[in-house]
């Protein structure tokens, strides 16, 4: 019966340690995470690349300052999109952002990166997130007199269209989709999703 209790008390005891080490852990990660994020804000080429490892939650809206911008260091953009590309669930974070985002049927830059960041990823992941979005008619308004109100589906079509997909289809203006653009890339996905799935 002794024996029990004592064996019972060193499990708890064990537990004990195991939490306050788990809580030291915990700790020392966020640091580590908080100083990775620092060194990728202030254009470390090594933490970019480190900042892949991280949580796409954090590792998106780190690099995406980078991959995003025309920079007079290409060197560092590319890195920063290399990066975003071995971020694991990167593409289903920025689905899970346009969702959000887009309900409030507002467009907002969040939207516009997370369709932009998608075309950076380009992979098959990113294509299958994107895709749904051709069918989603959705007015985001954009509430600033110099910028044009736009639909998800449009958004959509031009991200897929900054891809350059081996078997993409043509706009005469891809700067500019028009509606019949739109519904190429929607035929396009109907023929092709198979291949993307995953």
């Amino acid at each position: 019966m002794k024996t029990a209790f004592y064996a019972s008390l060193l499990w708890i005891f064990a537990f004990c340690l195991l939490l306050a080490d788990d809580g030291a852990n915990a700790a020392q990660d966020k640091a580590r995470i908080k100083a990775i994020l620092e060194r990728v804000r202030n254009g470390d080429a090594v933490a970019i690349d480190e900042a892949s490892g991280l949580d796409a939650t954090v590792a998106v809206p780190a690099l995406q300052a980078f991959a995003l911008r025309d920079t007079s260091d290409p060197d560092r953009t590319e890195k920063a999109r290399e990066a975003l590309k071995k971020v694991k669930g990167g593409a289903q974070y920025l689905e899970r952002v346009i969702q959000a985002r887009a309900a409030v049927k507002g467009l907002d830059i969040e939207v516009i990166h997370a369709f932009k960041t998608m075309s950076v990823l380009g992979t098959k992941e990113a294509i299958a997130a994107t895709a749904p979005f051709l069918f989603d008619k959705t007015l985001l308004r954009s509430g600033m007199e110099d910028v044009a109100d736009g639909t998800v589906d449009w958004l959509a079509a031009r991200a897929l269209g900054m891809m350059r997909l081996p078997d993409a289809p043509t706009s005469t203006r891809p700067d500019f989709y028009q509606e019949e653009d739109v519904q190429k890339w929607r035929e396009w996905w109907l023929k092709n999703k198979a291949r993307y799935a995953n």
